[in-house]
Formats: C-alpha cells, sequence, structure tokens
C-alpha cells in the first residue's frame, strides 16, 4: 500500500498526519487489527459509521434528492477497503475485464471517460458519415445491485471465502 493521502479524518477524528508520523510505531498494532478483521471476515464496528455532509446537485436545491450525500468514513475502514481492493479484488479479475470502466478506479475518472468517447466516435466518423451514441446514466445503481448475483460473481473469480463475506 502507497503513501496515505491527506484526506478528512472521518467520524474518528484521527487525522491522517497521525497514520504518516506515527507509522513507524503503530504498524504493527494496525497490522495486526486488519489481518484480524481479513481473517474474520468482518471489520470494527466503529469502522462503519460515517460523517455524511449533504452536498447541492443543483443550484438551488429545493428537495432531498437534490442533495448527494458524501460519507467519509474513517481512515482504518478506507484503509481496510484499500487493502482488500488491491490484495484480492483486482488480481482476482480477469486482465482486460475493465477496461472500458472508468468509475470507482485510480485512473478512472470523467475525463478519461469523455476522452476515450470522443477517440472511438473520432475514429468511427473517419470511416462513416455519423455516429449514434446512446448514453444511460443508472440513477442509483448500487442502490439496485442485486446482492445475491454481486455474491454469486465474486465466488467466481476464486476470491477467498472471508473476503467474499467481509462486511464493510
Amino acid at each position: 500500500m502507497g503513501p496515505m493521502k491527506a484526506s478528512s479524518p472521518g467520524l474518528h477524528n484521527i487525522p491522517h498526519w497521525f497514520f504518516c508520523s506515527c507509522s513507524f510505531e503503530i504498524a504493527k498494532i494496525v497490522t495486526h487489527i486488519l489481518n484480524f478483521s481479513f481473517d474474520c471476515g468482518t471489520v470494527q464496528k466503529q469502522w462503519l459509521g460515517a460523517v455524511v455532509t449533504p452536498v447541492p446537485k443543483v443550484a438551488k436545491p429545493e428537495s432531498l434528492s437534490d442533495y448527494r450525500p458524501i460519507s467519509v468514513t474513517p481512515l482504518l475502514s478506507r484503509m481496510a477497503e484499500t487493502l482488500v481492493v488491491s490484495r484480492w479484488l483486482l488480481p482476482a479479475i480477469p486482465s482486460g475485464t475493465l477496461d472500458d470502466q472508468f468509475g470507482f478506479r485510480p485512473t478512472g475518472n470523467t475525463t478519461c471517460a469523455l476522452t476515450c468517447l470522443l477517440h472511438h466516435v473520432t475514429n468511427m466518423l473517419e470511416q462513416c458519415s455519423y455516429v449514434r451514441c446512446l448514453m444511460i446514466d443508472f440513477s442509483k445503481a448500487f442502490d439496485r445491485v442485486n446482492h445475491a448475483t454481486l455474491y454469486g460473481k465474486l465466488a467466481r473469480l476464486g476470491l477467498p471465502d472471508h473476503v467474499i463475506n467481509i462486511h464493510f
């Protein structure tokens, strides 16, 4: 795991500089806590809380749906999530599977997605006089995930049970 980025401390208000400045002193205990959590397939209950800040999606919000909830979880929880993704999830995903995905990836963002789209459209316009694009906004996509299907796909990746069943 690389250096910790400066970010909001989350619910427990332990600032990131503490982890950076005291990393040598706390490394063994943090490692023990994280490994214990992974082995048990659960994380500390205290890590499940978050500071939620409503951020307006529109200039003049009038209803709750006009806000996007931004949740800031404790740093140890984010550290655990990063380790699960880098240690088990990403290595288990077949190469090439995520090439056209841009969200929730370290190297993916809206600019990358638009650049890729522009590249493909430009290439197609060199061969045809027009291009049709279908854009779909999956509103609240993560709220609609079928958990049984997700668990089945994770199981097919050959991940250890304690990783598949870990609850964040």
